[in-house]
């Protein structure tokens, strides 16, 4: 008899558990069915104010079956961080030179050098280039006027070396610029 009522005992308890397992599923089955779609406003109520108040409130009110969801949303901008790996490297820095990294892109150097004079001479002829003068095969520095990201300009020293000097151009190289560059005085008023 001892045998009986353990076995008994044991299939009122699975009975039991399976009854509330059943009850628990049908709940979280009523729980996760969607919503039905709000009805339309009707034209009167999208004419002007509601007139019926207890209307407006059952329409914003929401259902006890609905389950409010919310969706992660994660920002990818530069400089944050994740805050489930706050150590990871996989997003990106942002640069700590400033607010404004996008610079201009750079001209070479050889196009601020200006010819600003020729003096013709089958003996020996001069240019004047940047304000500096140069004789044919001499080899100098100029002082060139490169604008920055900032708009001012910065001063800087380019070394130059005259080919050739003609009546109406001058043929340089500019020291890390490849080829040769012909500079034409500008037209004159």
């Amino acid at each position: 008899m001892k045998r009986r009522v353990f076995h008994s005992r044991f299939f009122r308890k699975r009975r039991m558990v399976l009854l509330l397992l059943s009850g628990v599923s049908v709940l979280i089955a009523g729980c996760s069915k969607p919503a039905a779609p709000a009805a339309a406003p009707s034209k009167s109520a999208a004419a002007g104010p509601a007139t019926n108040v207890g209307t407006a409130k059952t329409e914003s009110m929401v259902s006890s079956n609905e389950l409010a969801t919310h969706k992660a949303v994660f920002e990818r901008r530069p400089g944050g961080r994740d805050p489930f790996f706050p150590t990871s490297t996989r997003l990106p820095k942002v640069a700590a030179d400033g607010p404004s990294t996008n610079q201009p892109p750079r001209l070479p150097l050889s196009s601020y050098i200006k010819l600003t004079g020729i003096r013709p001479s089958k003996t020996r002829p001069l240019a004047m280039i940047n304000q500096t003068l140069f004789e044919t095969g001499e080899r100098g520095s100029v002082t060139v006027f490169v604008p920055n990201a900032a708009g001012a300009a910065d001063a800087q020293k380019v070394l130059i070396r005259c080919l050739e000097i003609r009546d109406d151009c001058v043929l340089i190289t500019v020291e890390g610029e490849p080829g040769v560059k012909q500079l034409r005085e500008p037209a004159g008023p």
